[in-house]
């Protein structure tokens, strides 16, 4: 079933708003837009499956040779998530690489994500739910990552010293710059059994957003 189709010229260049800062988009650069969702174990499940109207979207560059799910900047998500619901897995930070081969450990924030169409065809959703489990969304904290809120204090005490053992560095708590715009990694497609087509002309990208066919209640 297609879910969105979006269109990206080369020229001019998309521009987008994140948290109230504009970004222009790069040639062949596609976005895709969704909203982040808190799990929280006590809501009831019909309040789980369903997105708050007024709930803000979020731009999010589409990576294909991202693995993870998603990775955003504390202070891009502060706006859209309430920070009294923000709950981390404490014990399982997630160690990941930049484009320099730099390796640091970032704390993982327990929350979903939602797709939002931009442009769906007519009579189809107009979001979609995709529920992350363990895995959780990349968190770039303002500053430094936490002991205690972040990252549990004996579980980063146990990690850095594997860390300093097979690595032979021994990790640093210090602020790492995330990504100026979201990350959408295939790692959140893959988990919603989300089906990408990519049309790659000289002068625009057109991708097309179907959702596999859904289980009846």
């Amino acid at each position: 079933m297609l879910f969105d189709e979006l269109e990206f010229p080369i020229q001019p260049t998309r521009e987008v708003s994140c948290n109230g800062v504009s970004h222009r988009l790069k040639p062949f650069q596609a976005i895709i837009w969704l909203s982040v969702r808190p799990q929280i174990k006590d809501l009831p499940a019909a309040e789980r499956a369903r997105l708050p109207p007024d709930t803000p979207q979020i731009p999010a560059i589409l990576d294909t040779g991202n693995n993870s799910t998603l990775s955003i900047q504390e202070a891009q998500l502060r706006p859209a998530l309430d920070e009294s619901h923000w709950r981390f897995s404490q014990n399982c930070p997630r160690y990941t690489r930049d484009a320099s081969g730099r390796g640091t450990f970032i704390p993982k924030l327990w929350a979903d994500v939602w797709l939002r169409a931009d442009n769906p065809p007519a009579n189809s959703l107009r979001e979609h739910r995709i529920q992350l489990g363990n895995e959780g969304i990349n968190f770039y904290p303002d500053g430094p990552p936490i002991l205690g809120k972040h990252i549990d204090r004996f579980a980063w005490e146990r990690l850095a010293k594997a860390h300093k053992m097979n690595m032979g560095i021994e990790p640093r708590l210090e602020t790492i710059p995330g990504p100026h715009l979201p990350i959408l990694g295939l790692g959140t497609l893959c988990r919603g059994n989300v089906h990408v087509e990519f049309r790659c002309e000289p002068t625009r990208l057109t991708v097309r957003v179907f959702l596999a066919p859904q289980p009846m209640d």
